[in-house]
């Protein structure tokens, strides 16, 4: 399959399970009481359900599956991935120390940089692995604040999967351009 193919194979099959996986991510939420409540810096008009990511995390996994994402050398940033959402996912639920957040997503990003997947700079070595964690941790961290408004979180999300799915075209990568 060519990067055309395999994006154009993994957008269809992720918006067809996104479509489908939403309305029973929302259902489990509302059966569960699993909802983002209004508070101060929330400010939703009424509670939201929660679990839109599982949805989400559903489709990105059955479009990598789809166009061959699940090869060896994309299996750790798809189980990071997985990883950081059931992380996200259980502080939306009980909220886990922001320490422990970072924590955990600065060992995820030195598992990245260990396998191959960081920054590159004419630095090399600590720079580069600094740079991946900073930017790791900021990318984290900025879309769990995004979070807190509905649809922010999911159009940039959007926006950056188009751009990285067009660079793994260009690069002649079809199981990256078909996951993003």
């Amino acid at each position: 399959m060519t990067g055309v193919e395999a994006g154009a194979v993994g957008l269809v099959v992720a918006a067809a399970v996104s479509a489908a996986a939403t309305p029973v991510a929302i259902s489990v939420a509302r059966r569960t009481d699993f909802y983002d409540r209004p508070r101060e810096y929330r400010k939703h008009a009424a509670a939201t359900p929660f679990l839109g990511g599982a949805a989400v995390l559903l489709a990105f996994l059955v479009a990598a599956l789809v166009t061959g994402a699940f090869s060896n050398r994309l299996l750790l940033p798809v189980g990071l991935a997985a990883l950081m959402w059931l992380i996200g996912t259980r502080d939306d639920r009980v909220p886990v120390p922001p320490a422990w957040r970072v924590l955990l997503t600065t060992g995820a990003a030195i598992a990245l940089y260990a396998n191959g997947f960081g920054w590159t700079t004419a630095a090399n070595g600590p720079v580069d692995l600094v740079l991946t964690v900073v930017w790791m941790v900021g990318l984290v961290n900025a879309f769990n604040l995004m979070d807190n408004l509905d649809g922010a979180c999911s159009a940039v999300a959007a926006a950056s999967s188009a751009g990285i799915g067009a660079l793994a075209i260009v690069k002649g990568q079809p199981a990256v351009a078909g996951a993003a």
